[in-house]
C-alpha cells in the first residue's frame, strides 16, 4: 500500500469513526474477509504488522493513571517503567478493577505453572513471599505447611518453634508411604546415631557424648507405676525408683538387673517434726524427716484420712506438704523409709488440727476478772490496754485543776501458749470527791481519796488493767496499765490540786495546783510493792509511804502536808490537798514494746487483743 493510499484509508476511517460507527463485530485486515462471527474486533492480515498495546509509563500499580479513570478491569497497556512501585519491571499489565497486574517481561513468564516451569534459575526465580510475610501451602483450603517469615518450618502447626516442628507422627527411610507411625511417634527403619555421625555398625541406636557430660535415661517409676504397664513385651526395661533397681520384664514378671547394694532394710527415720497446730484447709504444712543412709525412697501417711486431707507435694522425699481437710482432735503423720531389701517400720507424730481464724477482741470495765482461752493455733498475741482515769476533787469537778489523772496505756506483742487461759482485769475509774466524804478508788487497785472536813476533797484513784495467766495471783501478771491518781481539793484558799497521770515506767506526779505551800506527791515506781511516797510541805513533816495501791495519807493535816502515790502497777491513791501520783505501767511480758505513754486513757480502761 502507497504512502497516497495509506492517507487515504486513514482518511476514510476518520470520517467513518467521527459520525459514529455501530456494529456486531469489527474486522481490520489486508484481505476484505469478514470477521470472525465470534470476535468483536477481528484483527488480522498477512503483511507484516503486528498489535501494538499502548504504552505508558505506569508510577504504582495501585493507581489507574496514566490511564484515564475509572477504568474497567481488562484493560491493557506495556508500562515501559522499569520502576514501578509494586511493579515488576517493563512489560504488559492488565487492570482488574483494583491493580494492575505483571504479565511478562522480556517476552517470558516468571509466574509459576500449575505443570512446572523451564529455564528458572536458582536463587532468583523462587516460590515464597518478598516481603515479611510467612508462606503457607495448602490443600482442600485446609493449612498443611507453613514456612515462618522470621525462619523455621512447621509440618500441622501454624506456630512453630524450631527450624522444623512435625505436629503429629513421622515415618522414615523405607517406611514412609508405608507404615503408619504411632500416634505422635516416629519410625525409623535403619540405624540412629545420636551424638555421632556414624553409628556403629552393629548398633541400631549409637548414643555418643564426649562434651556435655550426659547419661542415659531410663524411664522413671514407682513400683505400682511398673506393675500398672499394660501387656509388656518381653525384655522391656524401667528403672523402679521405689527400690532403686533397673528392672526387665522376662516374660513372665518383672526382674531387678541391678540394684543399690544393701544387707537388709533400711533404718527407721526420725519422728517428723513440723507443725504443732497447722491451720485447715491451707497448704503449706509442712512435715519433715531426716535422711537415712541406705533409704531409696520414704512414704508418708496421715491418719485418720477425711474428706479434703491430702499430701500435695514431697511424697517419696524426706519432706512433704499436707493440706487438712477437717479440724479434728488429733491427725497422726507417720513415714517409713525403703530400699531393695525391705521396709521399715514407721516413725509417727500426733498434731492438733484447729482451724485458726486471726480476729481481735476488746474487754471493758465489768468490775471483775474476766477470762480468756487461747486457740490452740496461736503462739502469740498483741495487746493494746489502758489503765483508768482518777477521780476529780471538790464538789463540782468542773474546774481542770481537779480532774483526775487519766491512765496510762501500752502496747506490744506477747508470747502465748496455745489452750492457756489468761485472766482479764479492766481497772474503773476512782468516783470523785464530795462536800460530804472522800472519793472511792477504782476496781484493781485504786487507792481511797482523803477528806477533811469541811475543807478538802479527795478523788480516788483510777484502777489498773492487767493481764494475768492462771491462776490469777498478783504475782502472775504479765502486764498492766497504770491508772491515774484521784485529785484533791482545797476549799479553804480555794486550790484545786490535779491528780497525776497513769504512769510509763515511773509511775505520774501529784500537782499541788493553787496551792502555794504543799509540795506535789511522786507516783508509785517500777515495783508492785511499794506505794509512792506522801507529799511533803516545807520540811515539816516525815513522808509516810502508801500501801499496795493506796494512796500516802498527809502526814500531818495541820501542817497541809499532800497525799502520796499509788502502788507502782496499780491505780494512783487519792490526795488530800495535793492530788495522788498515778500507778505505773508494766510491760515484763512483751517480747516486744511498742508503746508505752502516760495519761492517755479517760473514764474505765480497757484491754484490746489481736491474733
Amino acid at each position: 500500500m502507497g504512502a497516497k493510499t495509506t492517507r487515504l484509508v486513514v482518511f476514510s476511517l476518520s470520517i467513518l469513526f467521527s459520525g459514529g460507527l455501530i456494529a456486531q463485530n469489527v474486522a481490520i485486515n489486508t484481505t476484505g474477509a469478514a470477521p470472525n462471527a465470534s470476535a468483536i474486533l477481528d484483527l488480522s492480515n498477512t503483511g507484516n504488522y503486528a498489535f501494538l498495546a499502548p504504552q505508558v509509563s505506569l508510577a504504582n500499580v495501585a493507581t489507574l493513571a496514566p490511564v484515564p479513570a475509572p477504568g474497567p478491569a481488562g484493560l491493557l497497556v506495556y508500562n515501559t517503567n522499569a520502576a514501578t512501585t509494586g511493579g515488576s519491571g517493563t512489560g504488559y499489565y492488565f487492570w482488574d478493577g483494583a491493580k494492575w497486574n505483571y504479565l511478562s517481561v522480556g517476552g517470558a513468564s516468571t509466574a509459576w505453572n500449575v505443570t512446572g516451569n523451564a529455564a528458572t534459575t536458582p536463587g532468583t526465580n523462587y516460590a515464597g513471599t518478598s516481603d515479611l510475610k510467612d508462606f503457607v501451602v495448602k490443600t482442600n483450603a485446609t493449612e498443611r505447611m507453613r514456612f515462618m517469615a522470621a525462619g523455621g518450618a512447621g509440618i500441622g502447626t501454624a506456630a512453630p518453634k524450631s527450624a522444623l516442628d512435625v505436629n503429629g507422627n513421622m515415618s522414615l527411610g523405607t517406611y514412609a508411604g508405608v507404615t503408619a507411625a504411632p500416634a505422635n511417634g516416629m519410625i525409623i527403619p535403619g540405624q540412629v546415631g545420636i551424638g555421632n555421625s556414624a553409628p556403629n555398625a552393629s548398633a541400631i541406636l549409637d548414643l555418643t557424648n564426649s562434651t556435655n557430660n550426659l547419661g542415659f535415661l531410663l524411664p522413671n517409676m514407682t513400683t505400682a507405676q511398673r506393675n500398672a504397664i499394660g501387656a509388656p513385651i518381653r525384655g522391656l526395661m524401667v528403672f523402679n525408683n521405689t527400690t532403686g533397681c533397673i528392672s526387665y520384664w522376662t516374660g513372665f514378671a518383672w526382674e531387678n538387673v541391678a540394684c543399690p547394694t544393701c544387707t537388709a532394710a533400711p533404718a527407721v527415720p526420725a519422728v517428723p517434726t513440723g507443725l504443732v497446730n497447722p491451720v485447715i484447709l491451707t497448704s503449706g504444712n509442712v512435715y519433715k524427716t531426716n535422711p537415712v543412709p541406705g533409704a531409696i525412697s520414704y512414704t508418708w501417711s496421715v491418719l485418720p484420712l477425711s474428706a479434703g486431707t491430702v499430701v500435695t507435694a514431697g511424697q517419696g522425699t524426706t519432706s512433704i506438704t499436707i493440706t487438712f481437710g477437717a479440724a479434728l482432735t488429733a491427725y497422726t503423720i507417720c513415714v517409713h523409709d525403703s530400699n531393695s531389701c525391705g521396709v521399715s517400720a514407721n516413725a509417727c507424730y500426733t498434731v492438733s488440727s484447729i482451724n485458726c481464724i486471726h480476729s481481735s477482741a476488746t474487754w471493758l470495765y465489768t468490775g471483775g476478772m474476766q477470762p480468756w482461752t487461747v486457740p490452740n493455733c496461736i503462739t502469740q498475741v498483741t495487746v493494746t490496754m489502758a489503765g483508768a482515769q482518777g477521780g476529780t476533787g471538790g464538789y463540782t469537778g468542773t474546774n481542770p485543776e481537779s480532774s483526775g489523772g487519766n491512765g496510762g496505756s501500752i502496747s506490744g506483742v506477747m508470747p502465748v501458749v496455745g489452750g492457756s487461759v489468761l485472766d482479764i482485769y479492766v481497772g474503773g475509774a476512782g468516783t470523785n470527791g464530795s462536800s460530804s466524804g472522800n472519793g472511792v478508788g477504782g476496781f484493781n487497785g485504786g487507792g481511797n481519796g482523803w477528806w477533811y472536813s469541811p475543807w478538802y476533797w479527795g478523788g480516788g484513784g483510777g484502777g489498773a488493767s492487767d493481764i494475768r495467766i492462771a491462776p490469777y495471783a498478783l504475782a502472775n501478771r504479765v502486764v498492766v496499765a497504770g491508772g491515774g491518781g484521784g485529785a484533791g481539793f482545797n476549799y479553804a484558799i480555794s486550790g484545786w490540786e490535779a491528780g497525776g497521770p497513769g504512769g510509763a515506767s515511773t509511775g505520774g506526779y501529784g500537782f499541788s495546783g493553787n496551792c502555794q505551800c504543799v509540795s506535789a506527791g511522786p507516783g508509785g515506781g517500777g515495783t508492785q510493792l511499794a506505794g509512792g511516797p506522801a507529799g511533803t510541805w516545807g520540811g515539816y513533816c516525815t513522808a509516810n509511804p502508801g500501801v499496795l495501791g493506796i494512796g500516802g495519807a498527809d502526814c500531818n493535816a495541820t501542817q497541809n502536808a499532800g497525799g502520796g502515790g499509788g502502788g507502782g502497777y496499780y491505780g494512783g491513791g487519792g490526795g488530800v490537798w495535793s492530788g495522788g501520783g498515778g500507778g505505773s505501767n508494766y510491760t515484763g511480758g512483751f517480747t516486744t514494746t511498742t508503746s508505752n505513754a502516760q495519761g492517755t486513757q479517760s473514764a474505765n480502761g480497757f484491754v484490746t487483743i489481736q491474733w
